[in-house]
Protein backbone atom coordinates (compact mmCIF):
# COMPACT_ATOMS: atom_id res chain seq x y z
CA UNK A 1 0.00 0.00 0.00
CA UNK A 2 0.97 3.66 -0.29
CA UNK A 3 1.34 3.98 3.50
CA UNK A 4 3.64 0.95 3.64
CA UNK A 5 5.75 2.45 0.86
CA UNK A 6 6.00 5.74 2.78
CA UNK A 7 6.96 3.94 5.98
CA UNK A 8 9.62 1.91 4.18
CA UNK A 9 11.04 5.02 2.47
CA UNK A 10 11.28 6.84 5.80
CA UNK A 11 12.83 3.89 7.62
CA UNK A 12 15.49 3.28 4.96
CA UNK A 13 16.10 7.00 4.29
CA UNK A 14 16.01 6.39 0.54
CA UNK A 15 13.88 9.35 -0.49
CA UNK A 16 16.85 11.43 -1.77
CA UNK A 17 20.61 11.65 -2.06
CA UNK A 18 22.93 14.66 -2.20
CA UNK A 19 26.43 15.00 -3.67
CA UNK A 20 28.91 17.87 -3.74
CA UNK A 21 29.75 18.19 -7.44
CA UNK A 22 31.69 21.48 -7.62
CA UNK A 23 33.62 23.81 -5.33
CA UNK A 24 34.93 27.37 -5.46
CA UNK A 25 36.64 29.40 -2.75
CA UNK A 26 33.30 30.42 -1.28
CA UNK A 27 30.63 28.11 -2.76
CA UNK A 28 29.60 24.48 -2.86
CA UNK A 29 27.43 23.07 -5.64
CA UNK A 30 25.25 20.20 -4.49
CA UNK A 31 23.29 17.87 -6.74
CA UNK A 32 20.13 16.52 -5.13
CA UNK A 33 18.47 13.42 -6.56
CA UNK A 34 14.93 12.37 -5.65
CA UNK A 35 14.67 8.60 -5.18
CA UNK A 36 10.92 8.04 -4.95
CA UNK A 37 7.91 9.06 -7.04
CA UNK A 38 6.10 10.78 -4.15
CA UNK A 39 6.58 14.55 -3.78
CA UNK A 40 9.39 15.55 -1.42
CA UNK A 41 10.66 18.78 0.11
CA UNK A 42 14.30 19.70 0.70
CA UNK A 43 14.09 21.96 3.76
CA UNK A 44 17.64 23.11 4.43
CA UNK A 45 21.33 22.23 4.60
CA UNK A 46 23.32 22.46 7.83
CA UNK A 47 27.08 22.93 7.50
CA UNK A 48 29.31 22.30 10.51
CA UNK A 49 33.00 23.24 10.67
CA UNK A 50 34.29 20.76 13.25
CA UNK A 51 37.63 22.51 13.61
CA UNK A 52 36.20 25.97 14.32
CA UNK A 53 33.03 24.62 15.98
CA UNK A 54 30.89 26.78 13.68
CA UNK A 55 27.46 25.84 12.32
CA UNK A 56 25.60 27.51 9.44
CA UNK A 57 22.17 26.68 8.00
CA UNK A 58 21.08 27.36 4.42
CA UNK A 59 17.29 27.46 3.88
CA UNK A 60 16.52 26.15 0.40
CA UNK A 61 12.87 24.99 0.27
CA UNK A 62 13.49 22.89 -2.83
CA UNK A 63 10.42 20.95 -4.02
CA UNK A 64 10.17 17.83 -6.18
CA UNK A 65 6.69 17.27 -7.62
CA UNK A 66 4.69 14.05 -7.56
CA UNK A 67 6.01 11.53 -10.07
CA UNK A 68 9.15 13.56 -10.75
CA UNK A 69 12.41 11.63 -10.32
CA UNK A 70 14.74 14.32 -11.55
CA UNK A 71 18.02 15.72 -10.30
CA UNK A 72 18.23 19.35 -9.20
CA UNK A 73 21.24 21.48 -8.36
CA UNK A 74 21.63 24.11 -5.65
CA UNK A 75 24.55 26.35 -4.68
CA UNK A 76 25.51 27.13 -1.08
CA UNK A 77 27.16 30.56 -1.05
CA UNK A 78 29.24 31.22 2.07
CA UNK A 79 29.95 34.84 1.01
CA UNK A 80 33.57 34.32 2.03
CA UNK A 81 36.43 31.88 1.63
CA UNK A 82 36.10 28.80 3.83
CA UNK A 83 38.08 25.70 4.71
CA UNK A 84 36.40 22.78 2.93
CA UNK A 85 38.24 19.87 4.52
CA UNK A 86 36.65 20.24 7.96
CA UNK A 87 33.04 20.46 6.84
CA UNK A 88 30.21 18.10 7.71
CA UNK A 89 27.03 18.77 5.70
CA UNK A 90 23.55 17.45 6.43
CA UNK A 91 20.47 17.78 4.22
CA UNK A 92 17.08 17.91 5.95
CA UNK A 93 14.15 16.70 3.86
CA UNK A 94 10.73 15.08 4.08
CA UNK A 95 7.94 13.57 2.05
CA UNK A 96 5.46 16.34 1.30
CA UNK A 97 2.51 16.25 3.70
CA UNK A 98 4.38 14.11 6.24
CA UNK A 99 5.72 15.68 9.41
CA UNK A 100 8.68 13.32 9.87
CA UNK A 101 11.96 14.95 8.79
CA UNK A 102 15.01 13.01 7.64
CA UNK A 103 18.61 14.06 8.16
CA UNK A 104 20.77 12.79 5.30
CA UNK A 105 24.54 13.24 4.89
CA UNK A 106 25.88 15.16 1.89
CA UNK A 107 28.88 13.39 0.40
CA UNK A 108 31.53 14.54 -2.06
CA UNK A 109 31.51 13.02 -5.52
CA UNK A 110 35.23 13.73 -5.73
CA UNK A 111 36.36 12.34 -2.39
CA UNK A 112 37.76 9.07 -3.71
CA UNK A 113 40.57 7.60 -1.67
CA UNK A 114 41.25 4.56 0.51
CA UNK A 115 40.60 6.80 3.55
CA UNK A 116 37.05 7.58 2.40
CA UNK A 117 34.40 6.06 4.65
CA UNK A 118 32.73 3.23 2.76
CA UNK A 119 35.60 2.82 0.28
CA UNK A 120 36.48 -0.91 -0.13
CA UNK A 121 39.66 -2.22 1.43
CA UNK A 122 42.54 -2.93 -0.94
CA UNK A 123 42.88 -6.73 -1.30
CA UNK A 124 46.13 -8.61 -1.87
CA UNK A 125 46.83 -10.40 -5.12
CA UNK A 126 46.48 -13.80 -3.45
CA UNK A 127 43.21 -12.86 -1.76
CA UNK A 128 41.80 -11.66 -5.08
CA UNK A 129 42.74 -14.88 -6.87
CA UNK A 130 41.34 -16.97 -4.03
CA UNK A 131 37.99 -15.18 -4.04
CA UNK A 132 37.57 -15.00 -7.82
CA UNK A 133 38.58 -18.32 -9.38
CA UNK A 134 37.97 -17.05 -12.92
CA UNK A 135 40.91 -14.62 -12.65
CA UNK A 136 44.55 -15.21 -13.41
CA UNK A 137 47.43 -12.82 -12.72
CA UNK A 138 50.19 -11.73 -15.12
CA UNK A 139 53.08 -10.49 -13.01
CA UNK A 140 54.97 -9.06 -16.01
CA UNK A 141 52.16 -6.56 -16.72
CA UNK A 142 50.70 -6.37 -13.20
CA UNK A 143 47.32 -7.26 -14.67
CA UNK A 144 44.46 -9.58 -13.81
CA UNK A 145 42.94 -11.45 -16.76
CA UNK A 146 39.38 -12.75 -16.79
CA UNK A 147 39.09 -16.23 -18.27
CA UNK A 148 36.54 -16.40 -21.08
CA UNK A 149 33.13 -17.69 -20.06
CA UNK A 150 30.10 -16.77 -17.97
CA UNK A 151 30.87 -16.00 -14.34
CA UNK A 152 28.77 -15.10 -11.31
CA UNK A 153 30.73 -12.67 -9.17
CA UNK A 154 30.91 -13.33 -5.44
CA UNK A 155 30.28 -9.88 -3.90
CA UNK A 156 32.42 -7.00 -5.15
CA UNK A 157 35.15 -7.42 -7.72
CA UNK A 158 37.94 -5.25 -6.28
CA UNK A 159 41.19 -5.21 -8.22
CA UNK A 160 44.28 -4.55 -6.08
CA UNK A 161 45.53 -1.00 -6.24
CA UNK A 162 47.31 -0.02 -9.49
CA UNK A 163 46.83 -3.47 -11.03
CA UNK A 164 45.18 -3.69 -14.45
CA UNK A 165 42.15 -5.68 -15.54
CA UNK A 166 41.85 -7.39 -18.94
CA UNK A 167 38.54 -8.75 -20.23
CA UNK A 168 38.23 -10.27 -23.69
CA UNK A 169 35.38 -11.37 -25.96
CA UNK A 170 33.09 -14.29 -25.10
CA UNK A 171 32.99 -13.13 -21.49
CA UNK A 172 29.94 -12.43 -19.31
CA UNK A 173 30.23 -11.17 -15.73
CA UNK A 174 27.09 -11.31 -13.59
CA UNK A 175 26.93 -9.20 -10.42
CA UNK A 176 24.85 -9.41 -7.27
CA UNK A 177 22.60 -6.50 -6.21
CA UNK A 178 24.65 -3.43 -5.11
CA UNK A 179 27.93 -5.17 -5.96
CA UNK A 180 30.59 -3.13 -7.74
CA UNK A 181 33.68 -3.49 -9.89
CA UNK A 182 36.50 -1.21 -8.71
CA UNK A 183 39.86 -0.74 -10.43
CA UNK A 184 42.66 1.83 -10.30
CA UNK A 185 45.03 0.45 -12.93
CA UNK A 186 44.99 -0.03 -16.69
CA UNK A 187 41.64 -1.18 -18.08
CA UNK A 188 41.52 -3.18 -21.31
CA UNK A 189 38.03 -4.54 -21.95
CA UNK A 190 37.97 -5.53 -25.59
CA UNK A 191 35.16 -7.67 -26.96
CA UNK A 192 34.21 -8.18 -30.59
CA UNK A 193 31.20 -7.29 -32.72
CA UNK A 194 29.82 -10.83 -32.66
CA UNK A 195 30.93 -11.60 -29.09
CA UNK A 196 30.75 -8.47 -26.96
CA UNK A 197 31.63 -8.39 -23.28
CA UNK A 198 28.60 -8.37 -20.95
CA UNK A 199 28.51 -6.80 -17.49
CA UNK A 200 25.02 -7.48 -16.14
CA UNK A 201 23.08 -8.10 -12.94
CA UNK A 202 22.17 -11.55 -11.68
CA UNK A 203 18.75 -10.13 -10.82
CA UNK A 204 17.47 -6.66 -11.76
CA UNK A 205 20.42 -4.40 -10.94
CA UNK A 206 23.93 -4.07 -9.57
CA UNK A 207 26.01 -1.18 -8.22
CA UNK A 208 28.23 -0.53 -11.22
CA UNK A 209 31.78 0.27 -12.26
CA UNK A 210 34.32 2.60 -10.66
CA UNK A 211 37.67 3.37 -12.29
CA UNK A 212 39.91 5.87 -10.48
CA UNK A 213 43.26 7.32 -11.52
CA UNK A 214 43.89 5.11 -14.56
CA UNK A 215 46.11 6.34 -17.39
CA UNK A 216 44.34 4.02 -19.86
CA UNK A 217 40.70 2.92 -19.90
CA UNK A 218 39.45 1.04 -22.98
CA UNK A 219 35.87 -0.19 -23.41
CA UNK A 220 35.38 -1.75 -26.85
CA UNK A 221 32.37 -3.86 -27.88
CA UNK A 222 30.87 -4.04 -24.41
CA UNK A 223 27.31 -4.12 -23.07
CA UNK A 224 26.69 -2.79 -19.55
CA UNK A 225 23.20 -3.27 -18.16
CA UNK A 226 21.27 -2.58 -14.98
CA UNK A 227 23.74 -0.34 -13.12
CA UNK A 228 22.49 1.89 -10.30
CA UNK A 229 25.06 4.04 -8.45
CA UNK A 230 27.44 3.88 -5.49
CA UNK A 231 26.11 4.62 -2.01
CA UNK A 232 28.20 3.22 0.82
CA UNK A 233 28.42 5.34 3.92
CA UNK A 234 30.45 8.44 3.08
CA UNK A 235 31.34 7.11 -0.36
CA UNK A 236 28.75 8.05 -2.94
CA UNK A 237 28.99 8.34 -6.70
CA UNK A 238 26.16 9.37 -9.01
CA UNK A 239 27.06 7.18 -11.99
CA UNK A 240 26.39 3.55 -12.77
CA UNK A 241 29.76 3.73 -14.53
CA UNK A 242 32.20 6.21 -12.93
CA UNK A 243 35.52 7.11 -14.55
CA UNK A 244 37.48 9.53 -12.39
CA UNK A 245 40.84 11.23 -12.95
CA UNK A 246 41.51 8.92 -15.89
CA UNK A 247 42.10 8.83 -19.64
CA UNK A 248 39.32 6.87 -21.30
CA UNK A 249 38.32 5.62 -24.76
CA UNK A 250 34.88 4.06 -25.14
CA UNK A 251 33.73 2.68 -28.48
CA UNK A 252 31.03 0.28 -29.71
CA UNK A 253 29.51 0.26 -26.23
CA UNK A 254 25.87 -0.11 -25.18
CA UNK A 255 24.54 1.09 -21.84
CA UNK A 256 21.10 -0.36 -21.04
CA UNK A 257 18.59 0.19 -18.22
CA UNK A 258 20.70 2.60 -16.17
CA UNK A 259 18.94 3.20 -12.86
CA UNK A 260 21.14 5.79 -11.13
CA UNK A 261 21.48 9.56 -11.46
CA UNK A 262 23.87 9.13 -14.40
CA UNK A 263 24.40 6.26 -16.80
CA UNK A 264 28.06 7.18 -16.99
CA UNK A 265 29.76 9.95 -15.00
CA UNK A 266 33.22 11.03 -16.11
CA UNK A 267 35.02 13.36 -13.72
CA UNK A 268 38.24 15.13 -14.64
CA UNK A 269 40.21 13.61 -17.48
CA UNK A 270 40.55 13.15 -21.22
CA UNK A 271 37.81 11.08 -22.82
CA UNK A 272 36.53 9.87 -26.19
CA UNK A 273 33.19 8.13 -26.57
CA UNK A 274 32.06 7.06 -30.04
CA UNK A 275 29.79 4.59 -31.86
CA UNK A 276 27.87 3.91 -28.66
CA UNK A 277 24.26 3.71 -27.45
CA UNK A 278 22.50 4.74 -24.24
CA UNK A 279 19.04 3.23 -23.89
CA UNK A 280 16.50 3.55 -21.07
CA UNK A 281 18.21 5.66 -18.42
CA UNK A 282 16.35 6.82 -15.30
CA UNK A 283 18.05 10.22 -15.34
CA UNK A 284 21.04 11.65 -17.27
CA UNK A 285 22.84 9.34 -19.70
CA UNK A 286 26.30 10.95 -20.06
CA UNK A 287 27.47 13.34 -17.34
CA UNK A 288 30.86 15.00 -17.85
CA UNK A 289 32.43 17.13 -15.12
CA UNK A 290 35.67 18.99 -15.94
CA UNK A 291 36.59 16.79 -18.90
CA UNK A 292 38.20 17.33 -22.30
CA UNK A 293 37.79 15.28 -25.44
CA UNK A 294 35.25 14.10 -28.01
CA UNK A 295 31.78 12.57 -28.19
CA UNK A 296 30.75 11.25 -31.60
CA UNK A 297 28.24 8.96 -33.31
CA UNK A 298 26.16 8.43 -30.18
CA UNK A 299 22.51 7.35 -29.93
CA UNK A 300 20.28 8.15 -26.96
CA UNK A 301 16.83 6.56 -26.53
CA UNK A 302 14.34 6.90 -23.67
CA UNK A 303 16.40 9.11 -21.37
CA UNK A 304 14.49 10.48 -18.38
CA UNK A 305 16.91 13.32 -17.81
CA UNK A 306 19.55 14.87 -20.09
CA UNK A 307 21.15 12.88 -22.87
CA UNK A 308 24.43 14.79 -22.38
CA UNK A 309 25.10 16.98 -19.32
CA UNK A 310 28.39 18.91 -19.20
CA UNK A 311 29.98 21.08 -16.52
CA UNK A 312 33.34 22.84 -16.70
CA UNK A 313 34.27 20.89 -19.82
CA UNK A 314 35.82 21.43 -23.24
CA UNK A 315 34.51 19.04 -25.91
CA UNK A 316 33.97 18.48 -29.60
CA UNK A 317 30.68 16.70 -30.28
CA UNK A 318 29.26 15.43 -33.56
CA UNK A 319 26.65 13.07 -35.02
CA UNK A 320 24.41 12.82 -31.97
CA UNK A 321 20.93 11.28 -32.17
CA UNK A 322 18.46 11.81 -29.32
CA UNK A 323 14.96 10.33 -29.14
CA UNK A 324 12.48 10.61 -26.26
CA UNK A 325 14.49 12.79 -23.89
CA UNK A 326 12.56 13.97 -20.83
CA UNK A 327 14.71 17.04 -20.19
CA UNK A 328 17.56 18.27 -22.43
CA UNK A 329 19.24 16.78 -25.48
CA UNK A 330 22.51 18.56 -24.67
CA UNK A 331 23.07 20.63 -21.52
CA UNK A 332 26.20 22.80 -21.45
CA UNK A 333 27.01 24.58 -18.19
CA UNK A 334 29.51 25.95 -15.69
CA UNK A 335 32.03 27.58 -18.00
CA UNK A 336 32.12 24.84 -20.64
CA UNK A 337 33.44 25.40 -24.17
CA UNK A 338 31.74 23.07 -26.65
CA UNK A 339 31.59 22.64 -30.43
CA UNK A 340 28.69 20.57 -31.81
CA UNK A 341 28.03 19.41 -35.38
CA UNK A 342 25.20 17.37 -36.88
CA UNK A 343 22.60 16.72 -34.20
CA UNK A 344 19.18 15.10 -34.37
CA UNK A 345 16.92 15.71 -31.37
CA UNK A 346 13.36 14.39 -31.33
CA UNK A 347 10.77 14.52 -28.53
CA UNK A 348 12.65 16.46 -25.89
CA UNK A 349 11.72 19.24 -23.47
CA UNK A 350 14.78 21.25 -24.56
CA UNK A 351 16.97 20.66 -27.58
CA UNK A 352 20.19 22.39 -26.48
CA UNK A 353 20.71 24.50 -23.35
CA UNK A 354 23.75 26.76 -22.86
CA UNK A 355 24.16 28.38 -19.45
CA UNK A 356 26.46 29.81 -16.82
CA UNK A 357 29.46 31.35 -18.65
CA UNK A 358 29.48 28.58 -21.25
CA UNK A 359 30.11 29.02 -24.99
CA UNK A 360 28.62 26.84 -27.74
CA UNK A 361 29.30 26.67 -31.47
CA UNK A 362 26.60 24.53 -33.11
CA UNK A 363 26.47 23.75 -36.82
CA UNK A 364 23.97 21.56 -38.65
CA UNK A 365 21.15 19.32 -37.54
CA UNK A 366 17.47 18.93 -36.79
CA UNK A 367 15.38 19.59 -33.69
CA UNK A 368 11.79 18.35 -33.80
CA UNK A 369 8.80 17.68 -31.56
CA UNK A 370 10.44 19.69 -28.80
CA UNK A 371 9.19 22.42 -26.45
CA UNK A 372 12.24 24.71 -26.72
CA UNK A 373 14.93 24.38 -29.40
CA UNK A 374 17.83 26.50 -28.10
CA UNK A 375 17.97 28.19 -24.68
CA UNK A 376 20.76 30.48 -23.41
CA UNK A 377 20.75 31.89 -19.87
CA UNK A 378 22.30 32.12 -16.39
CA UNK A 379 21.05 29.55 -13.90
CA UNK A 380 23.65 29.82 -11.12
CA UNK A 381 24.38 33.21 -9.59
CA UNK A 382 28.14 32.71 -9.35
CA UNK A 383 28.49 32.40 -13.15
CA UNK A 384 28.14 34.97 -15.91
CA UNK A 385 26.17 35.15 -19.18
CA UNK A 386 26.33 32.36 -21.75
CA UNK A 387 26.82 32.56 -25.51
CA UNK A 388 25.75 30.36 -28.43
CA UNK A 389 26.52 30.62 -32.14
CA UNK A 390 24.13 28.42 -34.12
CA UNK A 391 24.04 27.76 -37.88
CA UNK A 392 21.97 25.58 -40.20
CA UNK A 393 19.53 24.06 -37.72
CA UNK A 394 16.17 22.83 -39.03
CA UNK A 395 13.16 23.02 -36.72
CA UNK A 396 10.06 20.85 -37.06
CA UNK A 397 7.13 21.02 -34.62
CA UNK A 398 9.13 23.05 -32.09
CA UNK A 399 6.95 25.22 -29.83
CA UNK A 400 9.65 27.85 -29.14
CA UNK A 401 12.67 27.81 -31.43
CA UNK A 402 14.96 29.96 -29.27
CA UNK A 403 15.04 31.92 -26.02
CA UNK A 404 17.92 34.01 -24.70
CA UNK A 405 18.13 35.79 -21.39
CA UNK A 406 19.15 39.43 -21.01
CA UNK A 407 22.98 39.81 -21.11
CA UNK A 408 23.49 36.37 -22.69
CA UNK A 409 23.90 36.08 -26.47
CA UNK A 410 22.50 33.84 -29.18
CA UNK A 411 23.35 34.16 -32.87
CA UNK A 412 21.40 32.08 -35.40
CA UNK A 413 22.72 32.12 -38.96
CA UNK A 414 24.60 35.33 -38.19
CA UNK A 415 21.60 37.18 -36.72
CA UNK A 416 21.59 38.06 -33.03
CA UNK A 417 18.37 36.93 -31.34
CA UNK A 418 16.50 39.44 -29.19
CA UNK A 419 16.92 38.83 -25.47
CA UNK A 420 14.15 38.65 -22.89
CA UNK A 421 13.58 38.25 -19.18
CA UNK A 422 13.50 34.58 -18.25
CA UNK A 423 12.02 33.16 -15.07
CA UNK A 424 14.43 30.30 -14.43
CA UNK A 425 12.18 28.57 -11.89
CA UNK A 426 9.28 28.62 -14.31
CA UNK A 427 11.54 27.47 -17.15
CA UNK A 428 12.54 24.42 -15.10
CA UNK A 429 8.98 23.82 -13.95
CA UNK A 430 9.57 24.66 -10.29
Amino acid sequence: SKQNFINKSLSTKKIATALITAKTNNTLTIRVAKRITLPIEIIDFTVIDSKKNISKTFDENLFFANGETKVKTIVLDFKEKFEQNNLSITMHCKIAGIDSRLSLPVASAYNISPETKGFPKNPTISDTLKKHKFLKYDKSTNSFIVNKGKWKINGDLIIPQNAGLIIKNKTKLLFQPNAILLATGKINWQGSKNNPIYLSPIKESWGGVVVVGSNSVLFDNIIIRGVTSINRGGWRLSGGVNIIDSTSYITNATFLDCMGEDGINIIRGLTKIKNSKFINCNSDAVDGDFINGELSKLVFEKIRGDAIDLSGSSLNIWQITCNQITDKGISIGENSKVTVEDIFINKSKFGVVVKDSSVLNLTGGTIKNTNTGIAVFIKKREYGPAKAIVNNITYNAVKTEAIVQHNSQLFINGIEIKTSKININKLYGK
